[in-house]
Order: C-alpha cells, then structure tokens, then sequence
C-alpha cells in the first residue's frame, strides 16, 4: 500500500499545475465535451472584444469583428494618425437607439456611446439606402479617416476622408462631416419619434459633438456599417470571412 501511494504522488505531482476547465453537458456523461479555450488562442480580434466585455452596451460581436479586421488593416499600412480611437456606428439599428461608439482601443473601454443621424434620403426610422453621389444626400458605408476640424456653421466640425472607391470616397468633395446638430438630440427624438436627418453627414448631439471630435480628429478610424451585401462582399478592407455578416442579416 505504502509503494502504491508513492507511485501516485509521483504522478500527480508530475502533472501540469493548471489544465484546461472542461464544459460537460447536462448528464455529466462526457459527451459533446470540450475544453475552454484560453485567451492566448482566441483571435487578435477576439481578445480585445472579450477585454471589452466588462463594458455594458459594446457593439454587436460580428460587427466589432469587421470593425477590428478594418482598423487592424489600416495600422499596420501606417494610415492612422490617432490609433487609440475606433469609431464604429451600426446603420442596422433605427436612429431611436444609441448607435454610435467610439471605442478606446488603448484602455478598452467606451469613450462615448450616443445617437447618429442618417441622410435624409437613406430612409426615415432605419438607414436602407446608400450612396457616395454627390447630391444624393444619403449616407456612405466604409472605412473613413476621422480627419481635420475647423470651425463651420454647425460650430466645431470635422472633415472625413472615405477610404473605399464606390463606396466613399467622395466623402470631401460631398462636404460630408462629422458635426453636432439639433435634430440628433435626444430631445428632438422625444418629440418626433426618430431623430431628424442629415444630408448624408454622421450628425451627434450638439452636447457630445466637441469632446468627441477633440478625441478621434486627427486620422482616426470611423468605420460606418449596415447589412449591405455589395459592400461587405466588395470592400477591400473587409476580410472575405466576414463577407457572411450579409448573409446572417438576411437570416
């Protein structure tokens, strides 16, 4: 008995000090089980969503996935002046719900998360439809510089650079910018129902238009999404992966 148990601890102490937790089913019978993956093995995009996870309200996982694949592209080709802030926006939720982040990917953490006007002729409650023509006033999906600001009739305002021909790149010639507006405070939206909109600008609340723009100016990244099958399956900064986004809209 006494060699029996020497044996033992020698292999006990030979093991690993920490395993891989194991999920079993109900039942407890080991069937379908499978070991939790560990941060280190998770995708780049992945483990910066989970440090983000404390955070309540974050944006949709997929579409932080695409955002993340976008900003990451773009760092490493030199292109972001300001590479502590993603600005993300989800055209797929009506303009009733916040659904503008800027995302502070040095802290991660939420910067600010408020309410983004559409273009008037992109659709009434939702954004539906998109354009980069000038004249169109309707909204532009893509990639884009959060550029210069410079004080204009809506006070301080910023310029934008699309980053994606057929898509936005006519961002600074249409004059669409990143500026405050009337219509795009919470105030308006009580009293209307949606938010007023824009002709094609990403317009906040008058109240978070400075602190916002002070942050991201300066070439950050301002990723402006919705379920649109061209875009997604055309976008150069988009991986093909995430080209299924489209197809799990129409589901």
């Amino acid at each position: 008995m006494v060699k029996t148990t020497v044996v033992l601890l020698g292999l006990l102490t030979a093991l690993p000090l920490s395993l891989p937790a194991l999920t079993l089913p109900p039942g407890g019978d080991g069937e379908g089980m499978t070991l939790m993956a560990s941060s280190a093995t998770l995708p780049a995009w992945q483990q910066t969503y989970e440090q983000f996870t404390a955070m309540p309200n974050m944006p949709d996982r997929e579409l932080f996935r695409v955002a993340v694949s976008g900003y990451e592209r773009l760092q490493a080709d030199g292109a972001l002046g300001n590479s502590r802030y993603l600005t993300v926006v989800d055209f797929s939720l009506p303009s009733t719900d916040k659904r503008l982040w800027v995302l502070d990917m040095e802290t991660h953490r939420i910067a600010f998360h408020t309410y983004v006007a559409h273009g008037v002729a992109s659709g009434s409650l939702y954004a539906k439809a998109f354009s980069d023509i000038p004249e169109s006033h309707q909204s532009s999906l893509g990639f884009y510089l959060a550029a210069e600001s410079y004080q204009g009739k809506h006070g301080l305002s910023m310029r934008l650079d699309g980053l994606e021909a057929g898509f936005n790149a006519n961002a600074r010639e249409r004059a669409i910018v990143f500026h405050g507006a009337d219509y795009a405070d919470p105030s308006f939206l009580a009293e209307h129902g949606r938010l007023g909109r824009s002709q094609g600008c990403p317009s906040v609340p008058q109240a978070l238009s400075t602190p916002i723009i002070e942050a991201i100016q300066g070439n950050s990244c301002l990723f402006l999404y919705a379920p649109d099958t061209r875009y997604l399956n055309q976008s150069h900064l988009v991986k093909p992966a995430e080209a299924s986004l489209a197809d799990a809209d129409k589901g």
